[in-house]
Parts: structure tokens; sequence; C-alpha cells
């Protein structure tokens, strides 16, 4: 960090002129209220607040800053620094949902002072841009992934599918795995599978929808995962479902795909897209036609896309979701994908049919919320501790010291702020889109 490098009292003032000039850009706040609480260790306690000031101002948040070195970070990208201050208890906001609302609704009266903010941060994108060639690939996949499978099983349903859900309308407190069957079925209809067929699942994750697909239809499914953790545990949970002769899972990029002869059947992927990358989405499709079989293949897409809006006007830096969610990814726009569906086969790939289930996305993240903070004390956090607790042992040769596990202790908190992010945060970053789902044909 820039002010840290420096004497205590040029650092003091570079973090105080900083904060000031974040506040000039927060003056523009017209649509609910922010207040800032200032907690600096040698500093009397202030609140300052940007927008609305009447009684009936909505949403308000509260904001307790902590560590006056924020500002330098929010000023060089204020997406990411949000997120990485509260993972690290540099700032508090006990409403996250009201905080990012605030700033969604803003976003265009943020405008000319998020793109000053960004000056920096693009300069170092030029000139080292991300990439996502195959080795990026594997190592954008298994940092998100290769988290742990009992974290994901600690807040998903039965099934693990993270995907958003298809809920029935009439059923107020359907279960969780309940709507992810349905969505996953949902699938197999849309594609058409039959028991002839032998489909390739793109991003197969722990392998329910190829379990399911074969249970339904008896047909042979090729899946594709780019995380070792991943492969393991749906090898085991085919194995115990007694498919492993009609499902192969590979840790295979979708680009080194074997192709059997005549090509696959049907090809499903479901939110892989997201991590495909901008540059490499033509790519995609391309390589979605030479392995589709040229008489009769049809491929279904369930994916992220993004307004038009939010994709013109969002700044060619990283945010947080590109940072800790996506990874070397992108969010396309519904057109970006059928532009890139025809200039990757070159026309030979049609659209049957583009279908949105945007609001079972919202139910879906918030019911994912509540079980990581129901199982966070009692399943998710002595897990983490245990497993870390282990590798150090490991490695050291003996027991970590009290200091360590200590340590230990706040970066599980760490971990656990930056989920509660995360879980939150994508909903507002994608509220102004849609999920959609894709059947394509050739």
């Amino acid at each position: 960090m820039i002010s840290s490098l420096l004497p205590a009292g040029i650092s003091n003032a570079l973090n105080s002129y900083m904060q000031n000039l974040f506040f000039s850009v927060l003056k523009s706040i017209q649509v609910g209220r922010l207040e800032i609480e200032l907690r600096y260790p040698s500093s009397p306690k202030r609140v300052v607040s940007f927008g609305d000031s009447s009684p009936t101002a909505q949403p308000v948040a509260h904001l307790i800053v902590t560590d006056p070195s924020i500002w330098w970070q929010l000023c060089g990208n204020m997406d990411v620094a949000m997120g990485e201050g509260y993972m690290l208890e540099q700032v508090e906001c006990d409403d996250l949902v009201s905080l990012f609302t605030i700033y969604i609704r803003n976003r265009e009266l943020l405008g000319s002072g998020y793109t000053f903010f960004q000056l920096i941060p693009k300069l170092r994108r030029i000139i080292a841009p991300p990439t996502n060639t195959v080795t990026a690939a594997l190592g954008n996949a298994s940092a998100h992934y290769d988290t742990s499978n009992e974290l994901f099983q600690a807040f998903l349903s039965p099934d693990m599918n993270y995907s958003s859900a298809i809920w029935a309308a009439d059923i107020e407190n359907e279960a969780l795995e309940t709507a992810q069957l349905r969505k996953v079925h949902n699938i197999i209809t849309k594609a058409g599978i039959q028991s002839s067929h032998h489909v390739l699942d793109i991003g197969c994750g722990w392998g329910c929808l190829a379990m399911e697909a074969v249970k339904l239809t008896g047909c042979r499914v090729t899946g594709l995962t780019l995380s070792i953790e991943q492969k393991a545990l749906a090898e085991k949970r085919i194995k115990d479902a007694g498919l492993s002769e009609k499902i192969e899972i590979l840790l295979c990029d979708y680009r080194k795909a074997p192709t059997p002869p005549g090509g696959y059947d049907r090809i499903v992927s479901v939110e892989m897209i997201e991590h495909v990358g901008k540059a490499h989405m033509s790519v995609f499709f391309k390589e979605i036609d030479k392995r589709l079989n040229k008489e009769h293949g049809l491929m279904v897409i369930q994916g992220i896309t993004a307004t038009n809006m939010i994709d013109e006007s969002r700044p060619d830096i990283p945010n947080f979701i590109d940072t800790y969610i996506f990874p070397g990814g992108y969010l396309p726009t519904t057109q970006i994908i059928l532009d890139s569906i025809y200039s990757g086969s070159r026309g030979k790939l049609e659209i049957r049919t583009v279908h949105s289930i945007g609001p079972h996305y919202a139910k879906t993240l918030a019911t994912w919320r509540k079980n990581f903070q129901t199982n966070w004390e009692t399943d998710i956090k002595p897990m983490i501790l245990q497993k870390r607790m282990a590798d150090e042992e490991k490695r050291e040769g003996e027991p970590p010291s009290a200091e360590r596990q200590k340590r230990l202790e706040w970066e599980a908190g760490v971990l656990k702020r930056k989920w509660e992010v995360r879980l939150k945060l994508i909903h507002f970053h994608l509220c102004p889109g849609t999920w959609h789902s894709f059947a394509d044909c050739v």
C-alpha cells in the first residue's frame, strides 16, 4: 500500500486527502442515504452522511471505517476495495443489501468520479491484460472451486448444483433440492436427450446433470471440469449411484475435449459460459460446432448475462465479481452470445429458443446465503479450521502454536466475510441482467 511506505505525517495527510476526494464523489448520491462513521484509532469518532437527508429516505446504509488507508484502495478500484475492505475488517456494514442497492441506484450519478479513479488501474490492465488460455483457465477454475468440496456441501442442496434453480410459482416453501432437480430435468427435456445419445456436459460440476440424464434416458455422458476436487467427488457420487459405466468425467478444457466419431448428439453447459472470457466467446462456439453432430446435434446452455447498458458502461478494470467470483471470466450480453454463436460457427448454428429465468436466481442466492449463515458455526468453520490445522501440522511437523491458531481463526473469518459479500454482491451486479437458457441446433 502506497501510504504505508511513507513517513507517518505524509501518510496521514495523503489518507486525509484521498478521503476528501472520495467524499466529493459521494456527494453525487441522490437515491437513498449513505452514513459513514469514521472510527480511526487516534481520532475522535465522526459521522458523515451523503444523499437523501429526509427521515423517509430509502434505502439507508451505515458504513463504519476503521482503517484510513482504505481510501487509497477505494480510489483505485471502488468495487474490489469495498469487498476486500469488508473481508479484512477495514470497513464494517450490518446491511450489505442496502449498501449495494445505494451503489447500484446511483451508479450513473457517480460515473465521472468513478471514471477518474480508474485511471491508474486501467493503465496497469493495459500493460498486463488478463488472459484465459487453457493454463490460465485451469488456474482460474481451481481458485474458485477447489476451496473445498465440504464448503460447498455445507450450503448447497444434496444434488450439489451450484447454479440457479427453477422454483415452482405455487409452492411457497419449496425445498432447494426440488427446485434444482426441476432445473436439471428442464434442461434434459429441452435437449431432447434419448437413450442412444452421447452427451457432452461442459462444466459438469459435481455430476448431477450427468447422473440425472442417465437415470432418465439411459444415455451416455462425458463430463468436463477443470477442478481436481470436483472431479474426485463427482466420480465418487457417480460410482455410488452405480452409473460409472455410463458417465466419464475428464479433467479437461473444452478446447481439448475428445470428439467421438460423428460428434456428440447433445451438448449441455450450465453456467460455464461466464468463465469463457470475452475474447474467447466466438472460440467457444467454434469448438461446439466442431464437436456437435452435423445432422441432429443440439445444445442447451444456461448462463448468466448482463444488459447491454451494463456491458457498455463497465470500467475496463476487474471488479469484485471478476476478481473473486469469475476470475478470468466475463458476463456476456444476450446479443454478444447470439453474435458469437453466428461468428464462431460461421452461421451453421441456429437459435431455437431463448428463455429468461432471472427471478429464480434471486431466490436461489437467498437460499444459499441462509444455508451458509445457518451452517457456519456448526459445520463450515470447524471444517475449515480442522483442515487448515492439519495442513499446517503436516507442513511444519508439529501442531500450530496458539498464536498461529488465532491467526487461522482470523483467516476463517475473512473467508466467511468473503462468501457473505460474494453471495450478496453477485445479486446486485447481475440484477440488471438476466439468466437465460439457450437451445442451439445445427
